[in-house]
C-alpha cells in the first residue's frame, strides 16, 4: 500500500506568487489612482461649466434689459441725488442723465472696500430695471412735482385662489431697503419712442407714489414704474467675480477714478457671485449715429470700444456718447478651483479684446475663456425708429 505524501510550496513558487501579487496590487492601485484622478477632473469640469453657465446667464440677462424702453440715456429725478456727479452728464435737452451701459477699460489695481481689483481687468456698469415688478401709472407725474397716482400691484396673485391686494411692489415696502431705486419708463410718445428716469421712493401707498425731489419731465398716465438697480461687474485679485449693486438712497458708492463707473462701497462680501475668475474683458459696440456724427465710414468693425481697431483710436467716446452703446461682448477668464493634475507645466493663454496677456497657468487648472455677445434690443429699436443723427436723450 502506497502512502501519499503532502508536499508544500517551494521557495521559488512562493517568490513567484509574491511577485505576481505585488504586481497585481500595484496595477490595482494605479488603476484606482487614475479613476480617482479622472473622477476629480470630471467633478472639476462639471463645477467649472456650472459656474460659467450661472454667471454668464446672469450677466446676459442684465445686459438684455439694461436701459429698457429708453433711448440709452436715463434721466435722474431733479436735482439728481447721485453721489458722484462725474458718473452722469448733461444731455443736449438739459437733463442730468446716466448711460444705460458704461465701461471702464483695463483699470489699474484699485482698492474697493478692503479688496483689490485685478490689475488690467475691465468694469461693466448697467442700469437694470426689473420688469416683473412693473406697475402702471394712472395719473400724470408732472415736472417739478414728485407725486403720481398708481394702480395697485398684484403680481404673483393666484387668479383662482386670490389673495390680499398689494399696494406696491415688495421692493418699495421692504424695511431693510429704505428709499429704493425705481425706474420710470414712458413710451407714450406718438412715435412709440421711450424715455426713462431714475428716482428714489419716498412713499408708496394707496394714495400713490411720492419720490424724493421732483420728476425731471412730465410722466404720462400708463407709464411703467419698476424696481431697479445700478450693477457693476468686476473681478478682484483673489479670483472672485463681483456684481456690486447700487439700489437705494443714501447707499455709499465709490467712483472708479477717471471713469463714469461706480461700485457699492458698503460691502464686497455679499456681492461675490463666482470664484475662480482671473480676468474680465469687454468690448462695447456704439450706435452707427456716433460714426455718422463723426463723419466716419459705417464700418461695423470699428464700432467697438475696448477692442483693437475700435473707437479708442483715434478718438475715445465722449461722455454723452456712452448712451450710444448698443452691443456688449464679454469675455470671462475662468478656471477650475483645484489643480487636479499635478504638473508644473504652464500654458500661455491668448489675450481677449485689448486686455493684457493673462499670466501663465498650470494646465491642471483647466483655464479657458467664456465668451458671449448680447444686443441691447430696446436701444437698437430706438436707433431704427429715430431719424438719422438723433442724439440719445430723454427728449
Amino acid at each position: 500500500m502506497r502512502r501519499s505524501r503532502r508536499r508544500g510550496f517551494t521557495l521559488l513558487e512562493l517568490m513567484v506568487g509574491v511577485v505576481i501579487g505585488a504586481i497585481s496590487v500595484a496595477v490595482a492601485a494605479k488603476v484606482a489612482q487614475v479613476v480617482i484622478k479622472q473622477s476629480a477632473r470630471g467633478r472639476e469640469r462639471t463645477d467649472f461649466h456650472a459656474r460659467a453657465q450661472s454667471f454668464t446667464r446672469q450677466l446676459r440677462a442684465d445686459i438684455r434689459v439694461a436701459g429698457m424702453g429708453s433711448s440709452g440715456a436715463i434721466a435722474w429725478a431733479s436735482p439728481p441725488p447721485i453721489a458722484f456727479p462725474a458718473v452722469t452728464y448733461q444731455t443736449p435737452n438739459g437733463y442730468e442723465a446716466m448711460p444705460a451701459v458704461t465701461g471702464a477699460n483695463n483699470v489699474a489695481a484699485t482698492g474697493i472696500n478692503g479688496l483689490t481689483s485685478q490689475a488690467g481687468t475691465d468694469f461693466l456698469q448697467l442700469v437694470v430695471p426689473d420688469p416683473s415688478t412693473a406697475v402702471r401709472s394712472t395719473g400724470f407725474g408732472r415736472v417739478g412735482n414728485g407725486q403720481m397716482q398708481m394702480e395697485q400691484f398684484n403680481a404673483g396673485q393666484d387668479p383662482v385662489l386670490g389673495g390680499p391686494t398689494i399696494v406696491a411692489p415688495p421692493c418699495a415696502t421692504d424695511p431693510a431697503r429704505p428709499a429704493p431705486l425705481i425706474y420710470i419708463v414712458d413710451n407714450t410718445a406718438p412715435s412709440g419712442a421711450g424715455r426713462a428716469m431714475l428716482a428714489y421712493v419716498a412713499s408708496w401707498d394707496a394714495a400713490g407714489l411720492t419720490i424724493f425731489d421732483a420728476f425731471a419731465f412730465t410722466v404720462a398716465p400708463g407709464a411703467r414704474v419698476m424696481c431697479a438697480r445700478i450693477s457693476t461687474y468686476w473681478v478682484d485679485d483673489q479670483g472672485w467675480f463681483h456684481r456690486s449693486d447700487f439700489d437705494r438712497r443714501g447707499q455709499g458708492a465709490q467712483q472708479i477714478a477717471g471713469t463714469m463707473v461706480m461700485v457699492d462701497a458698503a460691502s464686497t462680501i455679499g456681492n461675490a457671485i463666482s470664484p475662480g475668475v482671473d480676468d474680465f474683458q469687454i468690448a462695447l459696440a456704439m450706435s452707427a449715429d456716433v460714426q455718422r456724427r463723426r463723419g466716419l465710414a459705417l464700418d461695423p468693425a470699428t464700432r467697438f470700444v475696448f477692442a483693437p481697431g475700435g473707437l479708442t483710436p483715434p478718438v475715445p467716446p465722449t461722455r454723452n456718447e456712452w448712451a450710444d452703446v448698443r452691443q456688449v461682448r464679454f469675455n470671462v477668464l475662468s478656471r477650475t478651483l483645484r489643480k487636479v493634475v499635478s504638473t508644473s507645466q504652464g500654458v500661455r493663454l491668448q489675450a481677449r479684446e485689448d486686455g493684457a496677456v493673462p499670466p501663465a497657468r498650470s494646465r491642471g487648472h483647466g483655464t479657458e475663456w467664456v465668451t458671449s455677445t448680447e444686443v441691447l434690443m430696446s436701444l437698437k429699436f430706438f436707433d431704427e425708429g429715430a431719424p438719422a443723427n438723433t442724439v440719445a436723450d430723454p427728449f
